[in-house]
């Protein structure tokens, strides 16, 4: 089965669609698990690859409010499994490449993260309930700066995020020889 993407909207009216990787950022902030996704990562000289798939996702959503703006922190974790590599040089039984590994998937999921709220930003469609988190949160600010879902829509264009993304390799899928 393909998915090609999800929509999201503003209030009622459908203003943008995913490409269908994206949906797998969605699911790193939202910390739905079990995963599901599968990617390549580049390893070395880039011309070693190796199949991942994901199987667990942990996520912790913090805001702060830093020059009068919400702030987010997004702290995520994914354990991966690595399912296939395309070369017999690769040593997957080494701890260091495993290392490589886990840190390539690190900045290829943060880079995800970036794009995809970027995305919504633009659109002024918060898919992923930030404001919500505003709203139980800092209820003080909710009420004198925000006052309604709408009126966070503009205000979540202008919102501040930090990453920090953490992979684990859980299980090599195949000999490591």
């Amino acid at each position: 089965m393909e998915i090609s993407g999800m929509a999201f909207f503003k209030g009622a009216k459908m203003v943008g669609v995913t490409k269908p990787i994206e949906i797998a950022g969605y699911l790193v902030i939202k910390g739905i698990s079990p995963a599901g996704y599968r990617g390549i990562i580049h390893i070395g000289d880039d011309s070693q690859v190796v199949t991942i798939h994901a199987t667990n996702r942990e996520s912790e959503i913090k805001v702060d409010i830093k020059n009068g703006m919400p702030h987010f922190t997004i702290t995520a974790t994914t354990e991966i499994n690595i399912e296939e590599k395309n070369s017999d040089t690769i040593p997957v039984d080494n701890s260091k490449i495993l290392e490589e590994i886990a840190r390539e998937n690190e900045r290829s999921i943060t880079e995800l993260l970036i794009g995809l709220i970027q995305k919504t930003q633009k659109k002024e469609s918060d898919i992923f309930g930030f404001g919500e988190l505003v709203r139980a949160k800092e209820p003080s600010y909710w009420k004198s700066h925000v006052k309604s879902a709408e009126q966070w829509g503009e205000i979540y264009k202008s919102v501040t995020f930090d990453y920090r993304v953490t992979s684990k390799v859980r299980r090599i899928g195949m000999k490591a020889e």
